[in-house]
């Protein structure tokens, strides 16, 4: 914390979570050791490692309702010509997108016409914003928050999202009540398909699955 540059008031809030950042600090270390280590083998130079978590660390205080689903997301590679941040959001549904349209554009991977992705890819927009909708779980059986541009619908609640994820609630009825709306058609969607509807054709299944 001395080489951080943390006030004397910060590092006493910081103090009382010592087992859980000692924790991060291990990860940190034990990743580093992996990636020393993978770099002895062949493949290290052709691998695409991703780095990222479920949830966040429920012992230390959120700081708001979306700081329980605000988790690192990191990919590295020897690929890479030049490292980035970006500040806009993604989700873990946007991931495998990019990776199979990454794999089809340099490498004629072949994919399928159609895909039941619920993500579109990841953003690399430097500046914060957020082109998708996501509904989100806090439970394995129950669906209440949804996620659209920088709006955050949990319940019967809405909040507008600011950069670094921190919210505020939503003050334009209107707006909350067309998220309510979107997230309701959502939920209807989905509901067919718990029902049986199928994902994708029956003939993309039989060519992709592998026998």
């Amino acid at each position: 914390m001395d080489q951080l540059g943390f006030s004397a008031e910060k590092k006493s809030a910081y103090e009382q979570y010592k087992a859980q950042y000692a924790s991060i600090l291990f990860l940190d270390e034990a990743i580093k050791n992996f990636i020393e280590q993978y770099k002895q083998r062949s493949e290290f130079r052709n691998t695409i490692f991703i780095i990222t978590g479920d949830h966040r660390m429920p012992e230390i205080p959120m700081i708001s309702k979306m700081d329980r689903y605000h988790v690192p997301l990191i990919i590295y590679s020897p690929l890479l010509k030049r490292s980035a941040t970006f500040s806009s959001i993604s989700s873990h549904f946007d991931i495998a997108p990019s990776l199979l349209a990454f794999l089809s554009n340099s490498y004629s991977f072949e994919k399928p016409s159609l895909a039941s992705w619920m993500g579109s890819g990841l953003d690399t927009t430097r500046a914060f914003t957020n082109n998708h909708q996501y509904p989100l779980m806090q439970t394995k059986n129950e669906v209440i928050d949804f996620v659209q541009g920088t709006s955050h619908l949990i319940g019967q609640n809405a909040f507008s999202i600011s950069e670094n994820m921190d919210e505020e609630p939503m003050t334009d009825k209107n707006k909350a009540e067309q998220l309510q709306r979107s997230f309701e058609l959502f939920k209807s969607r989905n509901q067919k398909f718990i029902e049986g509807a199928k994902l994708i054709p029956d003939s993309i299944y039989q060519k992709y699955y592998p026998h």
